[in-house]
């Protein structure tokens, strides 16, 4: 997610590590609800790596790709796709 989106997921969060209460109850929200940053549609990201980002966060680990897997996704996507990045061409 931040390498497509090119930020930090719920960085206002971060930013206020200070109010502990808050920041507890974002951790039990992302560990025991499943919370994960959004993916817009609109940005452009290919869906191979969409789809490997979901698997990423999968809420149960036994589920998660390990990273041998990950990799072989990523040079499966390129194959597939010669040149592909996460970005789709912008249209002119």
């Amino acid at each position: 997610w931040e390498v497509a989106f090119r930020q930090i997921p719920w960085i206002s969060v971060m930013r206020n590590r200070d109010q502990f209460e808050q920041l507890q109850q974002f951790e039990l929200n992302v560990r025991d609800l499943g919370m994960r940053p959004t993916i817009d549609e609109s940005a452009g990201i290919a869906a191979p790596y969409i789809e490997l980002m979901m698997e990423c966060w999968s809420q149960d680990a036994g589920d998660r790709p390990n990273i041998k897997q990950v990799v072989d996704k990523l040079q499966h996507s390129r194959t597939i796709q010669p040149g592909m990045n996460p970005y789709k061409a912008a249209s002119a």
